[in-house]
């Protein structure tokens, strides 16, 4: 509930419009809620609630990505649309089909970022369950790879998988 307020109060004087004060306040509440959720997967999985755990983690996961995702499908159904419209000349279909091709470069990377967080989160969970201290855990959700979060739970002798 802060997070609006903040946002006018960072906001004033600097000649942002209401229109343009949204988008930072929706950024900043999704933030919010992606770090809640990653938080609050890591208690219930200290209170051995794995199964709630893992489902706040996918919850995160769709929070941070489903935004991303969309843009991506929106931007590749507008250039099927030129590629399929009897209007468009060689060129503009010619250009239509590159970024056809970057949008799904993008889509392909925007995949494998998202099952690498993920799979970092569920380290994250297991290593919680397991009695892993907050400084660990800290390490492990900050892990560039889930390979690296799993290092590093093993390293505090806490990752069984």
């Amino acid at each position: 509930m802060a997070i609006p307020l903040q946002a006018q109060q960072q906001a004033e004087g600097r000649g942002i419009t209401a229109g343009g004060l949204k988008p930072i306040e929706t950024a900043a509440l999704s933030n919010n809620a992606i770090q809640a959720l990653t938080i609050n997967s890591l208690l219930e999985a200290t209170n051995g609630n794995i199964s709630t755990a893992l489902m706040m983690v996918d919850r995160a996961v769709a929070q941070k990505y489903d935004p991303i995702k969309e843009q991506i499908d929106v931007a590749q159904r507008n250039l099927e649309l030129i590629l399929n419209s009897p209007q468009a000349s060689l060129e503009d279909k010619n250009r239509a089909m590159a970024q056809q091709q970057i949008q799904q470069a993008k889509a392909d990377q925007l995949a494998q970022e998202q099952e690498n967080w993920k799979n970092i989160q569920k380290v994250a969970v297991d290593a919680a369950a397991n009695g892993a201290d907050a400084q660990t855990l800290n390490k492990i959700q900050n892990a560039s790879s889930p390979v690296e979060a799993a290092s590093i739970a093993a390293a505090a002798g806490i990752y069984k998988s």
